[in-house]
């Protein structure tokens, strides 16, 4: 008959010991990880189903979608709900789906959500670091304002003068396509308008026309691939660096990679000393950061405000030290020339052959860079450059390759801007000014509806600087409701907002009428956002739109558009991209019109 009670035996094995003591653990990391998704079933805030690790974005985690589209599923699953809940990985974020609360937290609450969620850090990425999108408080500011300066009416009126050359390379390189394709060919626009925007900021932003159109392996093309070509470490960095950044952080994960960072040292070094030195002036970006740059007004640190005089005497005594360097060189090429006997001079005689032009400004360079500037302040300007061109190039090529492509499955519409081309050409004379393009209303109408479609960027990010309380998320009143804590991210999903019938009937429909300022006024405010909005949007977006419509306009008269059986409506989006991106490239017919003299217009 056995014991009662039973003899408990203590002795237990290390297996025994870590289970017991795994079991709390476990349950203190959930608490810590999941307190926000306790804290929304207790006070009856909405949210998406949670995976471990993933999150509520598991698609997008195992690129099955692009993270758009992730936003926009969760956007569309949660009907009649102002915000919802959701973790992107271990992470909570607040997803906004009514406009006029995303109107409050993006410009009427402004303080409370002044800033991206992605801070850069200058120690571990000198070029994103100064980038106005992760810059916040009183640097964002300050770079705000200088950069508003750089695309006020006027200065967009004088960069948009250098796009005429870059459309006849534009031109010219479609003629010959037609020629030798019997005068109907194919073409990949997102290559094709990558090509363009990339030839069109090299002579905006960095001095110099590079021809990516006939020659799309040039080195700046090379460097857009590196910046925006979905490697698989690329697309892992990417994702963790947008979504997860405080890990970005602690792993000290560039954006821009070392090779793209110093071509542009060199490429902006050499252009700001070729000025200086050859006393070269242009009507570009270029200039115009070379002038707020003498000012001090692209350093982080307002070192302006401590010595008001510093600046000035910053760039007195660059422009000193060129000028030293222009005399000693027409001296040294003088003596040179006299033949003198002694060795130096003959020596410098040969050395200055050699080395003329831009090569002895390269020269120069090295000298009153070495002398003058340390590296941290030509980062400055150099940073500045370099998102000009990224953000110019990328952006621009995904609004005028998707308004191609709907051009090209939308026959009446595509016959209605050409006539619209035509129209305005004919009153300008032939001519695709500033003006012009400024007149044709209708094609501004189909860029926006392309926009509505393909936004740039199908989503933003505010973080929340200190505590704030969302309203109840069921009805408009406070009862109820959220406190969001400092940090804590906020989730605009435009792309969802884009497509939703409630804003757009038939919004599947590409529809450039809904644009018209009749519809326009109609229709509900903070529907409609593709480069973002509130005082952080896009610096230089009508630039952007400017130079696509350039582009549209220089073909539309020549050119006629058809769909390419590769690439068919509606568009798949490549899921290793954070933009919008087709699948596959996209793909349309085109073929080559009678030509038209600009008196027949």
């Amino acid at each position: 008959m056995s014991a009662f009670p039973p003899e408990i035996s203590w002795d237990w094995g290390w297996a025994e010991y870590t289970a017991l003591s795994v079991i709390p653990l476990t349950y203190v990391l959930y608490r810590y990880l999941y307190a926000s998704l306790i804290e929304w079933r207790q006070n009856g805030i909405p949210y998406v189903p949670v995976r471990p690790l993933v999150g509520s974005i598991a698609d997008a985690a195992l690129v099955r979608k692009s993270i758009g589209e992730v936003y926009a599923d969760i956007y569309r699953d949660n009907q009649r709900k102002r915000y919802v809940g959701f973790y992107r990985f271990m992470q909570p974020a607040i997803l906004l789906r009514d406009p006029l609360l995303i109107k409050k937290v993006i410009v009427t609450d402004f303080e409370y959500f002044p800033s991206n969620e992605v801070k850069g850090d200058t120690q571990v990425d000198p070029m994103f670091g100064r980038h106005l999108f992760a810059l916040s408080g009183e640097p964002w500011s300050r770079m705000r304002g200088s950069f508003g300066e750089a695309f006020t009416k006027d200065s967009i009126r004088e960069i948009s003068a250098l796009f005429p050359e870059v459309n006849d390379i534009l031109k010219s390189y479609l003629d010959i396509k037609s020629r030798k394709g019997g005068g109907k060919w194919e073409v990949d626009l997102m290559e094709l308008c990558t090509n363009y925007t990339t030839t069109t900021m090299s002579t905006c932003a960095l001095g110099e026309l590079v021809d990516s159109i006939n020659n799309p392996d040039t080195e700046l093309k090379h460097m857009v691939r590196l910046l925006t070509e979905p490697t698989p470490k690329r697309v892992m960095s990417q994702l963790i660096f947008l979504q997860v950044p405080w890990l970005a952080k602690l792993l000290k994960i560039p954006f821009v990679p070392k090779e793209v960072r110093e071509y542009f040292r060199r490429t902006v070094a050499h252009e700001v000393e070729r000025r200086r030195v050859g006393g070269c002036q242009r009507n570009d970006y270029m200039q115009l950061l070379i002038k707020l740059w003498d000012a001090g007004r692209l350093s982080l640190t307002p070192r302006w405000e401590k010595n008001m005089g510093d600046a000035h005497k910053i760039a007195a005594k660059r422009h000193s030290k060129a000028a030293e360097c222009k005399k000693e060189t027409a001296k040294d090429q003088k003596q040179g020339a006299k033949g003198q006997g002694d060795e130096t001079a003959q020596a410098e005689k040969v050395r200055s052959q050699e080395h003329t032009g831009e090569e002895r400004i390269a020269d120069i360079v090295e000298e009153v860079m070495a002398s003058e500037i340390d590296q941290d302040e030509m980062d400055d300007i150099t940073a500045a450059a370099l998102a000009f061109v990224s953000d110019g190039t990328v952006t621009t090529a995904t609004l005028l390759s998707f308004t191609i492509f709907e051009l090209a499955h939308h026959d009446e519409i595509q016959k209605r801007v050409r006539m619209e081309v035509e129209e305005v050409l004919k009153r300008h004379k032939g001519v695709l000014t500033y003006e012009a393009l400024q007149e044709m209303t209708y094609l501004d109408m189909v860029m926006h509806e392309t926009m509505r479609f393909y936004p740039p960027a199908p989503f933003m990010v505010r973080s929340c600087s200190k505590p704030y309380r969302l309203p109840n998320p069921y009805r408009n009143s406070d009862y109820g409701g959220l406190v969001l804590k400092e940090g804590f991210p906020v989730v605009v999903p435009m792309y969802g907002i884009h497509m939703d019938n409630a804003f757009y009937p038939n919004a599947k429909e590409f529809d450039p009428n809904r644009f018209s300022k009749e519809e326009i006024n109609a229709r509900e405010t903070f529907t409609y956002y593709p480069y973002g909005g509130g005082p952080r949007i896009c610096v230089g977006f009508r630039l952007g739109l400017l130079m696509a419509k350039s582009a549209i306009a220089t073909l539309i008269p020549h050119f006629e558009l058809s769909p390419h059986e590769k690439t068919q409506r509606p568009i798949t989006f490549d899921p290793r991209y954070f933009i919008t991106v087709s699948k596959g490239g996209l793909w349309v017919q085109v073929r080559s019109m009678p030509t038209i003299s600009s008196t027949q217009r």
